[in-house]
């Protein structure tokens, strides 16, 4: 980019929330970036940079720091932010950027906050991407039992003791984080987005948010005219149900491997059909499966 967009500030209760407005296009899109960010610093990442870029090229992007983070206001004597206080940041900066309804993208650890703004506020929501988003990192009776039900200190170590040097790159990107230019540019943005004891007392809301069951958050009425929810692990899109349970397409579980899967010496083999049993062809849909043209546009929902 040329030019580097302005950088501005709103108030949110007592805190100045830092912000900048990107490109000129025909709709609002509002990008939660991470739990860290820092909107100064964005640009010296390139790959960031770039993605901000191109959505600027059909939307009119607005990239803010919640409190607690980047050049915004830290919180006051130490505590932490919650959620509730980051979607009144986001309501304050959508204000004061002249936006009423805007489209949203969250990844990973900041798709607890758009979904939560978006079934609480979902007048202001006209759309929901979640990039490898997610529930809850943990698993439950009813939700993914095979996961493990808590965070062990061997899964966050690494990611805490290497903070500032590009942790959390090594964890979710090795390929980007063996690349020497992109490793340093990206260790300086996290150095300048939060600190390590800011980083990961930002990231526990989100863990122990991530727990509550659905239910226990605020109520509000559900909308057909709401806005539509697409996750980008899955390519679908499914309707944002206006409620606190509001959340991705559960994915599947992993299938359980056949003996021809494994290897070995019976590796790309097939077994012989049970007796009396028909086989099923391999590839294509199964005889019935396609739904009708009106049923796959149900199953496909309608943008609000």
């Amino acid at each position: 980019m040329a030019e580097r967009p302005e950088t501005s500030y709103a108030r949110s209760g007592e805190a100045q929330i830092g912000y900048q407005v990107v490109g000129q296009g025909s709709f609002d899109l509002v990008l939660l970036d991470q739990w860290f960010s820092n909107v100064d610093a964005l640009w010296d990442f390139a790959p960031l940079a770039r993605f901000v870029e191109r959505m600027s090229t059909f939307a009119r992007v607005i990239v803010l720091d919640k409190r607690g983070t980047g050049i915004s206001d830290p919180v006051p004597n130490g505590g932490r932010p919650t959620l509730e206080a980051w979607m009144d940041d986001v309501r304050a900066v959508m204000d004061a950027a002249g936006s009423e309804r805007a489209a949203f993208v969250s990844g990973l650890g900041a798709c607890y906050l758009g979904l939560l703004f978006a079934a609480t506020y979902p007048a202001r929501t006209s759309a929901l991407v979640l990039v490898d988003g997610y529930a809850r990192l943990t698993g439950t009776d009813d939700y993914f039992p095979e996961l493990p039900r808590s965070l062990a200190d061997v899964d966050v170590e690494p990611i805490r003791s290497a903070w500032g040097r590009g942790g959390f790159l090594r964890a979710m990107a090795p390929a980007e984080y063996r690349n020497p230019a992109t490793l340093r540019s990206f260790a300086r943005y996290e150095r300048l987005s939060a600190s390590p004891a800011t980083a990961f007392a930002v990231g526990s809301v989100l863990y122990e948010r991530g727990r509550v069951r659905p239910g226990e958050g605020p109520r509000t009425q559900h909308r057909p005219s709401g806005p539509s929810l697409t996750t980008l692990t899955t390519g679908r899109e499914a309707r944002c149900a206006g409620s606190a349970g509001a959340r991705a397409r559960r994915p599947r579980p992993p299938r359980p491997s056949r003996p021809e899967d494994r290897d070995g010496p019976g590796r790309g083999s097939r077994a012989a059909p049970a007796p009396g049993r028909r086989e099923r062809p391999r590839s294509g849909p199964r005889p019935g499966s396609v739904p009708p043209p009106g049923r796959r546009r149900r199953l496909l929902g309608r943008r609000g």
